[in-house]
């Protein structure tokens, strides 16, 4: 478990960033900075707008997503630390987005399973056969995030063996998340998550227009 204290919700707001894509990008950093590469990661969603509606996925890997890690990682040397910022800002833009389609059913994962589902026995579709649409269905990072100052103890396990379950919560002035995993992986993990909200803090305190104090 990572109790972070060194901001939250409040302070991240004033970075002009959504919180949740702020912490999903910490989570796409960290696991960069433990393995070297980006996996599959599954944010749950509501559908809350439709009757009866429950979750859509929203998958947080994204060509902007990749680019940050990458760059501050392999790429930081040759990389200004507006350039970097730049990045970040954009890859939590595009996580807002994503969330946006998938909040409104737009998503992809939910239609596809509906029509596997319809599928009657004796019944084949070849796309779910594929071997890109299975990669596409393992989840190695499971995430899902809730909001309350009182969420001070919560998590699941991983759904895949080779992964990680990460449940998070981004209150006004700390961060929390558990991590979990048959292996050893969650301390690192951990440990990374730290270092992956310093140094994102670090990169928006430093580009960050800071607002104009009002005569």
């Amino acid at each position: 478990v990572l109790m972070f204290y060194g901001y939250g919700s409040q302070q991240i707001k004033k970075y002009k960033t959504s919180p949740d894509a702020f912490a999903q990008l910490a989570i796409q950093l960290a696991y960069y900075k433990t393995f070297g590469y980006c996996r599959g990661t599954y944010e749950s969603t509501q559908t809350r707008a439709f009757l009866h509606g429950r979750t859509e996925v929203t998958r947080s890997v994204n060509v902007d997503s990749d680019a940050f890690c990458k760059a501050m990682t392999t790429g930081a040397l040759s990389h200004t630390s507006k350039q970097l910022h730049q990045l970040l800002v954009k890859a939590t833009q595009t996580h807002v987005a994503y969330i946006g389609q998938a909040s409104r059913a737009q998503g992809c994962d939910r239609h596809l399973l509906g029509l596997k589902l319809l599928l009657r026995e004796g019944e084949h579709a070849a796309i779910f056969d594929d071997a890109a649409y299975k990669r596409s269905g393992h989840w190695a990072i499971s995430t899902s995030g809730l909001v309350g100052e009182n969420m001070d103890g919560w998590g699941f396990g991983e759904v895949v063996p080779d992964g990680i379950g990460i449940g998070y919560s981004v209150q006004n002035n700390r961060i929390r998340y558990s991590v979990t995993s048959r292996h050893k992986w969650a301390k690192r993990m951990t440990a990374n998550l730290e270092r992956a909200l310093l140094e994102m803090q670090a990169l928006c305190e430093a580009n960050t227009e800071q607002p104009r104090a009002k005569l």
